[in-house]
């Protein structure tokens, strides 16, 4: 079964808060405990913002790793309050880490059919289901969910040890209306094959 993969407007969304919250989400607890959690909020909330326009602001000619360093700066100027704030010693060294990630995103380097690279046309899937670095948080946490998985049915279920072990395929195309009453923005699914 091939891999089908959201579409680079998308993908350039979920990278970028990805990013953020990779660089930010592990420290939280360092906000709230200063009394920062209102600027915490701020940043972050001024991140959706900015990205929210991507899928209709970022054309798919401009490359991903292009996007997020145009977005760096915009970010910084939106930062540059509590980056010179009370709490400047806290959203540094978020900053800094939200800028090496994006400094570590090359499409190039990514793309196993370099120098083709990302541009919303036919081997796109191809190209993230090779690379996807743009999308690694998420197929990090897949393969941890398939490995728990696999693990636990092959020593609790006695069904799973004598047949063969299903195929399971990563994917990020799926879009379905929001689930029943599932209260966040968003969510995650799968299937086995």
């Amino acid at each position: 079964m091939n891999e089908f993969h959201i579409p680079l407007a998308q993908r350039k969304l979920i990278c970028a808060r990805l990013l953020f919250f990779q660089a930010a989400y592990p420290d939280r607890l360092r906000f709230l405990r200063a009394g920062a959690q209102s600027e915490f909020d701020q940043v972050r909330d001024n991140l959706f913002r900015l990205t929210e326009q991507s899928p209709y602001s970022s054309p798919d000619d401009v490359p991903l790793d292009s996007f997020l360093r145009a977005l760096l700066g915009d970010l910084h100027q939106q930062m540059i309050p509590q980056l010179k704030g009370k709490y400047g010693s806290l959203f540094q060294p978020v900053y800094s880490d939200i800028q090496g990630m994006v400094n570590g995103i090359s499409c190039e380097q990514c793309s196993p059919l370099t120098p083709r690279i990302c541009d919303g046309g036919t081997k796109d899937d191809e190209i993230v289901r090779g690379g996807g670095a743009c999308i690694a948080p998420i197929r990090a946490m897949f393969d941890l969910a398939a490995q728990s998985a696999t693990n636990n049915y092959s020593k609790w279920c006695n069904l799973f040890r004598n047949g063969v072990p299903r195929q399971l395929t990563f994917s990020t195309s799926l879009f379905n209306g929001k689930p029943h009453d599932v209260p966040g923005d968003y969510f995650v699914g799968g299937a086995t094959t």
